[in-house]
């Protein structure tokens, strides 16, 4: 997934399966503090 390459952590595939929409993506980059 491309925003595992840019912010530098990996997604669960049970987490990314539920990320549909950009404010659902930035909801789970904020609440990931080891997000870069």
């Amino acid at each position: 997934m491309a925003l595992e390459e840019e912010f530098g952590f990996e997604i669960p595939d049970n987490e990314a399966d539920k990320i549909n929409s950009i404010s659902l993506a930035v909801d789970f980059i904020a609440s990931h503090p080891q997000a870069k």
